[in-house]
């Protein structure tokens, strides 16, 4: 009981949040599906015909579990850039929701390993070929890096919103294609957002990694405290991430961990 006291405490203080908000007229606007896929479309059909040599669009609800077959094959070398807008829902009252950043996983093969990304766009690039699959993470976990769940997938059928997700399957190298994207108008700006991701390189600091499940972000960067001693720098706006590495010492009963934030 009282858990069930702590979630109406809860939703009561999300419900004053969101109704003052909703006041305040401070709710950000959902994308605009339909517009997403018009001005993509008419961008990549500006694109020379020898960088892409394919382009599906997929329309993903938030109340399916994965997988779903793009109908897309990448042989070994390929890359495959997905351009993805939408909202998956918990509450639209309560107006909570993932971007795709934290809810679009993708994966080569029926094997795996699954892939997310830091921002609503990803670039895959296949170590050996397969089938592109993308399915929904929110409100699962993952049990294993090929994809299966913790939970039973009914999970889903709470959920509501969609994705709109274009999937390209580029002839050259998926940079060349961006920055000819790029120039073609990206009305999105999502092919800059993905340039720029793949030239930041791993999004955690040095020797940290993010975990695995909850896929990586860009929240996190190497930093100094005001006495100028290294430390790590946080600044999170609808994401979420944990750091982890490895610890220099064995962990025992007795052993004690402290930080400050």
């Amino acid at each position: 009981m009282p858990g069930a006291v702590t979630d109406l405490s809860v939703a009561a203080r999300l419900g004053l949040r969101e109704a003052g908000r909703a006041l305040r007229r401070e709710r950000l606007a959902a994308p605009d599906l339909d517009a997403f896929e018009r001005d993509i479309e008419r961008a990549l059909a500006a694109l020379p015909a020898e960088l892409v040599a394919e382009h599906r669009w997929l329309r993903l609800p938030a109340s399916e579990p994965p997988w779903r077959d793009t109908g897309i094959a990448l042989r070994a070398g390929e890359e495959a850039t997905l351009l993805a807008a939408g909202r998956s829902y918990l509450s639209r009252p309560l107006d909570i929701w993932v971007a795709p950043k934290t809810q679009l996983w993708a994966r080569i093969g029926e094997r795996g390993p699954i892939r997310s990304s830091s921002r609503d766009t990803n670039t895959l690039r296949a170590e050996a070929g397969g089938k592109l699959y993308l399915g929904n993470y929110f409100p699962n976990d993952w049990k294993d890096a090929s994809g299966a769940r913790i939970q039973d997938d009914a999970v889903y059928r709470g959920a509501d919103g969609e994705m709109r997700v274009c999937v390209v399957r580029w002839r050259a190298a998926a940079a060349d294609g961006l920055a000819a994207l790029e120039r073609a108008g990206d009305p999105f700006g999502v092919a800059k957002s993905e340039r720029e991701r793949l030239a930041l390189g791993a999004p955690a600091p040095p020797g940290w990694h993010y975990l695995w499940h909850l896929g990586d972000a860009e929240i996190f960067r190497a930093g100094a405290d005001p006495n100028g001693a290294p430390a790590l720098c946080c600044d999170v706006t609808g994401d979420v991430g944990i750091l982890q590495r490895e610890a220099p010492f064995a962990l025992r009963p007795g052993t004690e961990l402290a930080w400050r934030w």
